[in-house]
């Protein structure tokens, strides 16, 4: 079954990739063979989970700091992927952030921060892989989402 799906010799970027979903699709992918690079902004969980895939995979896992919501964080994330890797041939966005609370209470600062990192930040990474694969004629963006 795995030759079915096989990402040997694959860079694949996964955003949100210290998450829940991210994580999950992080390890898919490691499993199927793609190097896989987490993003993401918390540098602890990145290195908690890069350490997990790859003793669990045995595949190469690195990760860089990105916060989605700030378009040169992003460009840089895309630049600095393309200068380790020399390639990124699947970008998989799983970012997202949620906020509890009553609307009647709700801040516009959380509204304005959520659609930030789920709806911008989605955007801006698409923009800056989109144009790295754009340039190398090949590549694939997943988009995921959840409640």
């Amino acid at each position: 079954m795995k030759d079915m799906f096989k990402l040997d010799g694959k860079v694949a970027v996964v955003v949100g990739g210290a998450g829940g979903i991210g994580k999950a699709c992080s390890l898919a992918l490691s499993y199927h063979g793609a190097t896989v690079i987490l993003a993401s902004r918390n540098v602890d969980n990145l290195l908690k989970v890069a350490k997990d895939i790859n003793a669990e995979t045995g595949v190469e896992t690195g990760f860089f700091q990105v916060d989605t919501s700030d378009e040169a964080s992003v460009k840089e994330l895309a630049d600095q992927v393309i200068d380790k890797y020399s390639k990124v041939d699947v970008l998989v966005n799983t970012q997202g952030m949620n906020i509890k609370g009553l609307i009647t209470d709700f801040s516009v600062e959380n509204w304005d921060r959520i659609f930030d990192v789920n709806v911008k930040g989605v955007m801006l990474c698409c923009k800056a892989f989109g144009k790295k694969m754009m340039e190398a004629k090949t590549g694939k963006i997943i988009n995921m989402s959840s409640v």
